[in-house]
């Protein structure tokens, strides 16, 4: 679906481009950063087959949309895994993932596997680094705790065209197309969630003028 706009002549550039920017700066969402893996039984960490398993494991998390009923920063997310899990299985009274049928994980072994996920709530990407510093301050990090930690990809946004057409002497038509990397997205109540950010951002810039000496 694409959204049109009416703007001013020499407004379709600066619209896009700050719109554009808010969608993959701004707008947070839940991502996996750390995760912890160990089998019941023999309680070692990362075993041959489970560790070529996460691999594949933590690959499949990045095209999972995950919704939260929090306003915490942090969510962490525990499951048991007896044989298979799928994306529907991750869920807690805190995220729960809103991609359905999704193979992730499948326990060969006879113990049941219990399998951590700590979540961070952000924007843009946040590297291996960014995100242990951020464990760190949470003191989930360090001595006593053995976790992976991983890079995330926060963006919703997997493309955002942009297309400007002149319309008479002093106007243009903004048209706006926006694929998300779920697929799932609703390109109206998205922008609307853009321009409330750029609202609120101008608001703040403002008050900071009229607050000057």
């Amino acid at each position: 679906m694409t959204v049109k706009l009416n703007v001013k002549r020499g407004e379709g550039m600066m619209f896009s481009t700050l719109f554009r920017k808010i969608a993959i700066n701004t707008i947070e969402e839940y991502r996996p950063i750390a995760y912890h893996i160990d089998d019941e039984g023999s309680n070692l960490l990362y075993s041959n087959n489970i560790a070529q398993d996460m691999l594949q494991f933590i690959a499949s998390l990045d095209n999972l949309k995950f919704e939260s009923n929090v306003k915490d920063d942090l969510v962490v997310l525990n499951v048991t895994l007896a044989d298979k899990l799928y994306s529907e299985d991750l869920k807690s009274s805190e995220i729960r993932c809103v991609t359905n049928g999704v193979l992730l994980f499948n326990n060969i072994g006879d113990n049941p596997i219990n399998i951590k996920l700590i979540f961070r709530r952000y924007s843009g990407i946040c590297s291996v680094e960014d995100n242990q510093n951020f464990l760190l301050d949470r003191k989930l990090l360090g001595e006593g705790f053995d976790i992976k930690v991983i890079r995330s990809n926060h963006g919703v946004i997997k493309s955002m065209k942009q297309d400007i057409t002149q319309v008479g002497l002093d106007k243009e038509l903004l048209s706006i197309t926006i694929q998300d990397k779920h697929d799932k997205i609703n390109e109206k109540e998205f922008l609307n969630k853009v321009i409330d950010v750029a609202i609120s951002r101008l608001q703040k810039m403002k008050m900071e003028l009229n607050n000057e000496n």
